[in-house]
């Protein structure tokens, strides 16, 4: 790894094919340029590991973080200095949350680690699309819509 470094914009930065997959829930967020800020750590002129940040109105007082990383050789490393990096940079936010899934455990575990607490859990149901047409009850609603051009 050469070095961890803040980036203005994601599309000028080149990814590390191992990095490409997993970034692919926040690629829109990244491409649309809708993150506070973006630190990447680089090894031969490519991103193999980055976190960013973003700001919520709703929340003026915390900064959201998520990270990936591409190897698991370098994993710990990336992590310990990319999240070094982003927690010192702070303007007027107090408070740091990571959102994860229960089945991230390394992330998990790396988080703890960072004296992180967990503050609440959410619980999903999955359901199958033929599953909610066999059980959706179809009642009219005894209402006329109008189109936008009416």
């Amino acid at each position: 790894m050469s070095g961890i470094k803040k980036v203005k914009r994601f599309n000028q930065i080149e990814i590390h094919s191992s990095l490409i997959e997993k970034l692919e829930t926040v690629k829109a967020r990244l491409q649309s340029d809708k993150y506070h800020e973006l630190f990447i750590a680089e090894k031969d002129g490519k991103a193999i590991a980055l976190v960013f940040s973003w700001l919520n109105p709703f929340h003026p007082s915390a900064k959201y973080i998520q990270f990936f990383v591409s190897k698991e050789l370098e994993k710990k490393v990336c992590m310990d200095k990319l999240f070094d990096s982003i927690l010192k940079n702070t303007s007027s936010q107090d408070k740091w949350i990571y959102s994860c899934y229960s089945n991230e455990k390394v992330n998990i575990d790396f988080i703890e680690e960072k004296e992180f607490q967990l503050f609440r859990k959410t619980f999903e149901e999955i359901f199958e699309v033929e599953w909610m047409l066999q059980h959706l009850d179809i009642k009219p609603l005894g209402i006329t819509v109008d189109t936008l051009k009416k």
